[in-house]
């Protein structure tokens, strides 16, 4: 069944063909025998197609609309086809190939045709094919050969999607799902494309942080609850030795427990400063420093500019960062603590120099994670809580700066705050 779009295309192909195909009947009856096989071959082509038959078609279908359009060309012979009953019909693909194997027509093949056939004077018939739509040549191998291609490559992008995408997705989506934070060892599989290891490799590396982060809280968590402990425990051994007991008795065990819950929710806030942020002028912020110190400290900051050495931070906990330093070198340092201030090309570097004895090599790192001591007292006047110097790199980091230790020659320490110049302004 020809819906409207396909009869509209086959009147178009028509009327556009009308003027050759009344022509071509006229040459067909007017010119020698011996000429009419190169008129017929030099007519077909580009979807045309036409060749003599002995006989009429076996159900003539005349349609008189189409027989106008034939009728109406701009050619002075069209007269000629005004009394003859000029059969049409619209063929499909299934109709077309019939026909052409009828025909002897296998080299050529169409999805649809419009089928004209015209008697002429001699008692035989013009048979005319116009094809508006694509053709296919050599028979119907190319057809099923397209198809195969189709049909194999939508197979084949549908198995590479599953295997390049879909797999790698669905198992990082199960092994993000049954991820444990007590493993860990235990992390995302990178496969796949470049984009999904990608994804794979930052989902291990937050994993990493979590459980790093999960364990300095169990560890933290485990040291605070035997430190305070340990206090308590003092505390009720000096009240069970004796019926009475002075406040100032009492008072350095307290002392000792504040400072470690003090310096625990210091360590806490650390990497997250809550107070307002402004512009530091670094050099005034040092002098500042010096000034205000119960130690003995030396600036040296003669390269220092402030219109250029200046940082947007938390005054406050910068100011704790410097102080953990400072009190670190005059706990462990001998006399004079020295402040430098140096620049280069990277961005400024800030330096609390000590003469004390240093910290082994295999330590310089060890040292700032949360209770780490050099010994083992937990004296204010000694070794104190272990935090100092965790809650000053984490202090540096969040202000986008680092913290680093450094053995002097021929002894004494150096702690280095690096601030790139990303982050001044």
């Amino acid at each position: 069944m020809q819906t409207p779009f396909a009869n509209s295309v086959f009147r178009t192909t028509l009327a556009d063909n009308a003027e050759s195909i009344t022509e071509l009947v006229w040459l067909v009856e007017e010119g020698p025998a011996e000429f009419k096989p190169f008129i017929l071959s030099s007519y077909s082509g580009g979807g045309r197609l036409a060749r003599l038959s002995e006989s009429s078609p076996e159900k003539p279908r005349n349609d008189a609309r189409m027989l106008r359009l034939l009728l109406e060309a701009e050619s002075d012979v069209s007269h000629r086809l005004v009394d003859r009953s000029v059969h049409f019909e619209r063929l499909g693909l299934s109709n077309m190939w019939f026909e052409g194997r009828a025909a002897d027509m296998n080299h050529s093949l169409v999805i649809s045709a419009l089928y004209i056939s015209i008697p002429l004077e001699d008692g035989r018939y013009l048979e005319v094919w116009l094809a508006p739509s694509l053709s296919f040549r050599k028979g119907l191998m190319p057809l099923f050969i397209l198809g195969a291609i189709v049909i194999t490559t939508g197979l084949s992008l549908s198995l590479v999607l599953s295997l390049v995408f879909l797999r790698p997705i669905r198992r990082l989506e199960t092994e993000a799902e049954s991820i444990d934070f007590a493993l860990a060892g235990q992390g995302i599989t990178v496969e796949g494309p470049i984009e999904l290891r990608r994804i794979s490799g930052a989902f291990n590396k937050m994993h990493s942080r979590l459980v790093a982060l999960l364990t300095e809280r169990q560890r933290m968590l485990s040291a605070v609850a035997h430190d305070i402990r340990t206090g308590i425990t003092r505390l009720r051994l000096r009240l069970d030795d004796k019926d009475t007991i002075s406040s100032s008795e009492l008072d350095k065990d307290m002392v000792q427990i504040e400072t470690l819950v003090s310096d625990m929710l210091a360590y806490a806030r650390a990497e997250d400063p809550r107070g307002p942020r402004e512009l530091i002028k670094l050099r005034s912020f040092l002098r500042d420093l010096v000034i205000g110190s119960p130690y003995k400290l030396e600036l040296s900051a003669a390269d220092f500019v402030d219109t250029y050495e200046q940082i947007i931070g938390d005054p406050v906990s910068l100011r704790r960062l410097f102080d953990n330093l400072v009190e670190n070198a005059h706990r462990y340092g001998d006399g004079l603590i020295e402040v430098t201030c140096t620049r280069d090309d990277d961005g400024t570097w800030i330096s609390i120099n000590d003469n004390g004895p240093g910290v082994p090599e295999e330590k310089l790192e060890q040292i700032f994670e949360p209770f780490q001591r050099l010994e083992g007292s937990r004296s204010r006047l000694t070794g104190g809580t272990g935090l100092g110097l965790g809650i000053a790199k984490a202090i540096a980091n969040a202000h986008g700066a680092s913290l680093t230790l450094e053995n002097r020659n021929p002894k004494g320490l150096s702690a280095k705050v690096f601030f790139p110049k990303t982050v001044m302004t």
